[in-house]
């Protein structure tokens, strides 16, 4: 996953150099990157977490015997998810105002 992500922001800097960083602010370029790679993985851990606990709750039986790993499973599913969500918008953010910044020339 840091891969990929940094393959993203290498993409999204050398768009930015093309355009004499005329369209995001190097910084906060910067700032969205150091923030969103490391958070990622940590928020992907999360989630290899919540699938960790809740394949090991048997979905055949009614009443979910095992409910401790399933409150943990759903617990780190939810945390992860809006993690996710957060991470992603602000990702997102940046790449809007990178597309609108260059429908401008």
């Amino acid at each position: 996953m840091k891969e990929e992500l940094e393959l993203v922001f290498q993409i999204l800097s050398k768009i930015n150099d093309k355009y004499d960083k005329s369209l995001i602010d190097p910084n906060r370029l910067e700032d969205v990157k150091e923030n969103n790679i490391d958070s990622l993985a940590e928020d992907f851990t999360k989630w290899d977490s919540a699938i960790s606990y809740l394949s090991k709750v048997d979905i055949k039986k009614d009443n979910l015997e095992d409910k401790k790993n399933y409150r943990h499973g759903i617990a780190y599913l939810g945390m992860s998810l809006i993690d996710i969500s957060n991470d992603l918008k602000e990702l997102y953010d940046i790449l809007g105002e990178l597309n609108q910044n260059m429908q401008k020339d």
